[in-house]
């Protein structure tokens, strides 16, 4: 019956990056003090995709979808941040956790954690968006994605084992940045999660 409290709680729909070409994102971001949507994802026509919400001197972000529903939830503990799925404004399952192996403005490096929740053989499987997205891992202590970069020259690439998956730089035209450190493109390769990725490159600008 529609309206009926005790019908189950609709799980967000996560963009997946499709087709057989990358996908540029463009990321926007401003200083705290000027709001709590200090970051946002347009896409190539300028419409929104994302939306970051963060609460001065909080540990804790959100990433809202493009009709501003919350869809993930970043909860920062030192060195380690980690990731829940947001259903219904409620914080429910972990999708990730993240350790900084390296760290400072111009070099940090990241390890993924996924969460274990479904492995067949070698393989981790990621259901948070709308594409099953395989994950190679060997081991516990194996991670199964690693960024790499520099938050202060906004740029990073995200690996998955030797592959690039996403990749993050200024905005460049004729080798000049044209619009300051507050913009900058994200380049999703095919198949990879997007909001998984921007969840990434938000602990990384951390």
């Amino acid at each position: 019956m529609e309206g009926d409290s005790n019908s189950p709680a609709t799980e967000p729909d996560f963009p997946v990056a499709s087709g057989e070409f990358p996908v540029d994102l463009y990321i926007t971001k401003r200083p705290i003090h000027f709001g709590p949507s200090y970051l946002t994802v347009t896409d190539f026509n300028g419409d929104p995709v994302f939306t970051v919400h963060h609460k001065f001197r909080s540990k804790t972000r959100l990433l809202l979808d493009s009709s501003k529903n919350p869809i993930l939830s970043i909860h920062e503990n030192g060195l380690l941040c980690e990731a829940f799925r947001v259903i219904d404004g409620e914080k429910r399952d972990k999708i990730f956790s993240v350790k900084r192996s390296e760290f400072s403005r111009f070099k940090t490096e990241l390890e993924v954690f996924i969460e274990p929740e479904n492995i067949y053989g070698n393989y981790k499987i990621d259901n948070i968006g709308d594409d099953t997205i395989y994950y190679d891992n060997q081991g516990e202590e194996i991670c199964d994605l690693v960024v790499k970069g520099s938050p202060y020259r906004r740029s990073c690439s995200v690996y998955r084992g030797c592959s690039i998956v996403a990749q993050m730089c200024p905005l460049h035209r004729l080798r000049r940045i044209v619009v300051g450190r507050f913009k900058f493109r994200l380049t999703l390769f095919p198949g990879v999660d997007q909001a998984l990725i921007l969840a990434l490159i938000v602990i990384f600008l951390k």
